[in-house]
């Protein structure tokens, strides 16, 4: 299983994160990786949501992630740095 994660910080609004899933679908099947193999993260907002909705109707997995401020988003894209919850 392979854990995809669409950035909040690249991605602004549900269309976009749909559509670059899509694409990355794609490509990933173009190498024969089944699509049944890959979750897709998306952020726990509004946006992220509706394109987790509209990705699980097209069969397409799905798992919600929740940043709590600007900061730990920031380290968790542009670092190693692995965040541990509360």
């Amino acid at each position: 299983m392979c854990r995809l994660s669409l950035l909040l910080l690249l991605l602004c609004g549900a269309d976009a994160m749909v559509k670059r899933a899509h694409s990355l679908l794609s490509l990933y099947e173009e190498s024969g990786v089944s699509r049944n193999k890959l979750i897709f993260r998306v952020p726990a907002t509004w946006a992220g949501i509706q394109a987790a909705g509209q990705l699980e109707k097209e069969g397409v997995a799905t798992q919600a992630f929740h940043i709590y401020r600007y900061t730990p988003a920031t380290v968790k894209y542009t670092t190693a740095v692995v965040l541990v919850g509360r």
